[in-house]
């Protein structure tokens, strides 16, 4: 899933992406792992593959499972950040910055999780 994610994240990648990705899938199928991780995992290979709503769900299930994984949580933070369900993923960065309050990325994830949501509701950005 790194190499999908990183090493061909380009759009001449796509076929290479996919052919990771598909691979990936049937590992989670296949290899014998704990709910929540395959749960983690089916999340991360659907949002990769832009499959927002399903992957949603699988972080959501994940998380439910295994509520300290701060990973996990910041994971499903972001992505629910960039579906604009902005309330969702201001409850998943407190928690990250709650299981780990020394990690400067959770806290400066919610602030801006905050800030967001400040914008959207037609309020200027310092007051």
């Amino acid at each position: 899933m790194q190499l999908a994610q990183h090493r061909y994240s380009a759009e001449g990648d796509a076929r290479v992406r996919r052919l990771l990705l598909k691979r990936a899938e049937e590992l989670v199928r296949e290899i014998d792992m704990p709910e929540a991780e395959r749960h983690y995992l089916r999340g991360s290979i659907r949002s990769l593959k832009e499959m927002y709503s399903e992957a949603i769900e699988d972080y959501s299930r994940a998380v439910t499972l295994q509520p300290d994984e701060v990973g996990w949580r910041y994971e499903f933070a972001m992505l629910l950040r960039r579906q604009g369900c902005l309330e969702e993923a201001r409850t998943q960065a407190k928690w990250c910055a709650r299981l780990a309050p020394r990690q400067e990325k959770y806290r400066k994830l919610l602030q801006e999780i905050n800030q967001a949501q400040l914008v959207k509701q037609g309020r200027p950005k310092n007051g």
